[in-house]
């Protein structure tokens, strides 16, 4: 798993590097503004106030600079995408996230109908999903490739109680062997299952990613 341990990255480091360059471009731009206006009161020669009024316009420019860049570096850090969300949970990766290839972070807080509530995170580096044995998830993957399993799942989750009542001796028998197998359902009594609650962050998170965004 990547290490999240409360340590700046090298990005993050460049990002707050940038925002002190702008606040140094904001402090020497005011600098020169009131440089230009002691010397424009100090009543000096012609040459003397060019040079003043040269002083006020570049301060003026470098101040007008140091805001247009302090308002893009913001919205890049809001929207990385470009479509306004605040990414709140990247930004706390970056900070965190110390392994060089990267991490990925799936995590939720579910309060379902039956009145219980789960808590999950987990998160695995880059290098150590891309390294691992894919197949070995196959049975797991598979056990939610059919329209008739989500819909019995989504049953199971949706109800008012935890245990839910499914008929296993009917057409549905195959369907539940495969969620059974697959660990997205667990039997605690004769015909009753329920999702485990260590599966129902990730059974919702695998749903959100087979949106079409």
């Amino acid at each position: 798993m990547a290490s999240l341990k409360p340590s700046i990255s090298m990005r993050m480091w460049v990002v707050q590097r940038r925002r002190w360059l702008v606040l140094l471009g904001l402090v020497i731009s005011l600098g020169l503004l009131v440089l230009a206006a002691y010397l424009w009161t100090r009543g000096l020669d012609e040459a003397d106030k060019i040079g003043s009024v040269v002083s006020m316009f570049t301060g003026i420019g470098g101040l007008l600079a140091s805001v247009l860049i302090s308002i893009v570096m913001s919205r890049r850090t809001q929207s990385p995408s470009g479509d306004g969300k605040d990414y709140w949970a990247i930004k706390m990766m970056r900070e965190r996230t110390t392994d060089p290839s990267g991490a990925v972070l799936y995590t939720g807080i579910a309060h379902l109908p039956n009145g219980t509530e789960w808590d999950w995170e987990d998160y695995l580096s880059v290098h150590n999903v891309l390294a691992s044995t894919w197949s070995t998830r196959a049975v797991t993957i598979a056990a939610l490739g059919h329209s008739r399993r989500l819909d019995l799942l989504q049953q199971v989750l949706t109800s008012a109680t935890a245990d839910v009542e499914l008929d296993h001796n009917g057409q549905d028998r195959v369907h539940i062997a495969a969620l059974v197998r697959g660990g997205w359902l667990v039997q605690t009594g004769a015909g009753r299952y329920r999702v485990p609650g260590s599966r129902v962050v990730p059974l919702l998170s695998i749903l959100m990613a087979a949106e079409d965004h």
